[in-house]
């Protein structure tokens, strides 16, 4: 193919020249207008040459700020929908900076740890933690989330108001600030107070019952398994090959299938049953599983007992 031929008594530009008028053009959009008139005056680049680059680089800049502002939309509604979740969390939710600094809380968080927004504000941390557990346990998953994006520590022991103790799971994730850039935390702690409290009670039952059981065949019938009020089994003796954390309603599977319907009315009201049970050896069992409450009738555990 040949190139097309040049207008008659007009000379083909040279490279000189077109480096000129790119220089021009350049320095047109960077605002250096001196360079640019000098293109024109040499006749380098003509004024309507010089206007039509400008219009191109006005529209480019007006769809790069347009593009720019919905990305600030998108950035502020994904800003906004986390500050509103985090605000709205049942939970203790903390925000804070890579040294441990709390930068934002909730509203959970300031009543468990009886202290103000304003004064959570720049509180660090580990002052939250008791120092032993910190040590021990939340520094290192601090570090891991800092470097693997999240990390949990079970049964967290935590500085609440003075007239609370609290024992939480924490939960820590790695965000990165929308606007700094800056890698931060959110700490979620979810309160298990009540619930180590009566594991604790539980567990003291069992070593009351194995003590007794320890005791000359006296005088009570012994424990073969403690389960506690939802039916999780705490302990069980080792011969009845019942795992500690199954359910009781997992035990039907080895009963007849009309005991299996007794034990299910039973752990569904809370009464008392007889059920015969096959331990690891297969031989039968008699038990009596009955519910233990407290005084006001509130169910506390389940003990199953050998029958005679």
């Amino acid at each position: 193919m040949t190139s097309p031929a040049q207008p008659t008594g007009q000379q083909p530009e040279s490279d000189a020249s077109l480096q000129m008028r790119a220089r021009a053009m350049a320095a047109l959009r960077r605002g250096e207008f001196d360079l640019a008139e000098e293109a024109i005056n040499r006749g380098d680049a003509t004024l309507a040459e010089l206007i039509e680059n400008l219009r191109t680089y006005q529209i480019e800049l007006q769809m790069q700020s347009e593009e720019l502002q919905r990305s600030y939309a998108r950035t502020q509604q994904a800003l906004d929908q986390f500050t509103l979740l985090f605000a709205r969390l049942p939970v203790p939710a903390l925000l804070m900076d890579a040294n441990g600094v709390i930068v934002e809380s909730n509203h959970r968080a300031e009543e468990t740890f009886g202290l103000s927004a304003a004064m959570m504000r720049g509180y660090l941390f580990h002052r939250m933690v008791d120092a032993d557990d910190y040590q021990a346990e939340v520094r290192g998953a601090l570090l891991d989330a800092r470097g693997g994006g999240q990390a949990e520590v079970a049964a967290v022991r935590f500085r609440a108001r003075s007239d609370q103790q609290l024992v939480g799971d924490l939960h820590v994730e790695s965000i990165i600030d929308a606007v700094s850039g800056a890698q931060q935390f959110v700490c979620v702690i979810v309160d298990r107070t009540e619930q180590m409290a009566d594991l604790e009670k539980l567990q003291a039952t069992v070593a009351r019952l194995r003590a007794r059981e320890d005791e000359p065949a006296a005088q009570v019938a012994p424990t073969r398994l403690v389960a506690d009020a939802t039916g999780q089994v705490a302990w069980s003796d080792a011969a009845l090959g019942v795992a500690p954390g199954s359910r009781l309603a997992e035990l039907a599977s080895r009963l007849r299938p009309d005991e299996a319907r007794t034990l299910a009315a039973a752990l569904a009201d809370g009464s008392a049953v007889d059920i015969t049970l096959a331990d690891r050896s297969g031989t039968a069992c008699p038990l009596a599983l009955a519910p233990v409450r407290d005084a006001g009738g509130n169910l506390l555990q389940w003990l199953a007992l050998a029958r005679r």
